[in-house]
Formats: C-alpha cells, structure tokens, sequence
C-alpha cells in the first residue's frame, strides 16, 4: 500500500505490526487479577463483623448468599422475601431473572444448612428476625437502609436506629448497656 503515492506503510508489514504490538505491551500497565474469596476469608468476616448491626448484617447476608449460591450481584439485588423458602435441612429461593437464563424460565437454588459459623441460611435467618417483616411479602430481601445518630439517656442507652425501607419508615429500639 502506497502513501501519499510514494512511500509504503511500514505497518502493513508483519514486522512493522509485531513492533507496534510489543510497543503497546510493554508501556501498558499490568493486568492485576481480582483474589478469589474463600471460605476461610468469609469465616474472619463473620468473626470480625458484629452481628447486631443492620447494615452489616445485609453485607454479610450478601456476601455468603453470594459465596455459597454462585450469584450475581443483580441476582441477589432481586430477590423478593416471598421468593425464599425455609426448610430444617436447606433454604430455596426462587431466582426469577438470571443473566445466563436464555429463555427467562427461572431456577430454583438450593443453599443447605451447614450448622457452622458461615451458614448463610442461618444467618439469613437472623437477618430476617431484625428485620421484623413478613416473610411471604412482596418486598426486596437486600433494601437501602439509612443510619441516624444515636440518641443517650441516663442509665441506659436508647439506640433508636431508623431504616428507611422503600418509602416507609420503621424504627427498631435496642437497649444497648452501659
């Protein structure tokens, strides 16, 4: 190929192309891959992540429902309380819309109860008994939460934590010692 009538593209060659390649390659940056979770690093989650706390709760809930049921985020970010169903040996939730399900039929997932510190379903159930809702309603399992401050009194603590949960608020109290 001539440029400007004269002059052959030096890129048009085989050689010319390999340059340019490793050119490219070697001023990139490099490829830095994410570390896998594993289930001792979701064990020192548990440990280190107190079990009170509302928020914390839902990360953890999401994190070992992620961990333990191979799912996306946007899978877990659908998933309606209704769609859960609690059994003595295992949980099943209902996954309506998954991106590898071609034909949008759905699946049922399977998570057994393992009895150990990182059992999501009973954690799963911890976290619905904060939560205080009825499980076989329409709303969202993982909810955007608001924190407010912590109002004290003389004696005890009153903590008043107010959760904004899809337009309605709803306030839990917890009688925190001194």
């Amino acid at each position: 190929m001539l440029l400007a009538g004269r002059f052959k593209d030096p890129f048009v060659s085989t050689l010319g192309h390999l340059i340019k390649e490793g050119s490219i390659r070697d001023t990139s940056k490099p490829v830095v891959k994410k570390e896998p979770i594993t289930p001792d690093y979701l064990k020192l989650l548990v440990q280190r992540i107190r079990s009170d706390n509302l928020f914390n709760m839902q990360t953890l809930i999401m994190c070992l429902l992620g961990f333990t049921g191979f799912l996306r985020y946007s899978e877990l970010a659908n998933i309606k309380l209704c769609d859960i169903l609690f059994e003595n040996t295992h949980m099943t939730i209902n996954i309506v819309r998954s991106k590898t399900d071609v034909h949008k039929e759905g699946h049922k997932l399977c998570i057994a109860r393992t009895h150990c510190v990182t059992c999501p379903v009973h954690k799963l159930e911890q976290y619905l008994k904060m939560l205080d809702v009825d499980i076989n309603s329409q709303e969202y399992l993982f909810r955007s939460l608001t924190y407010c401050k912590i109002l004290t009194h003389t004696g005890l603590k009153d903590a008043i934590v107010l959760c904004h949960i899809q337009g309605q608020e709803k306030s839990f109290w917890t009688l925190l010692k001194k």
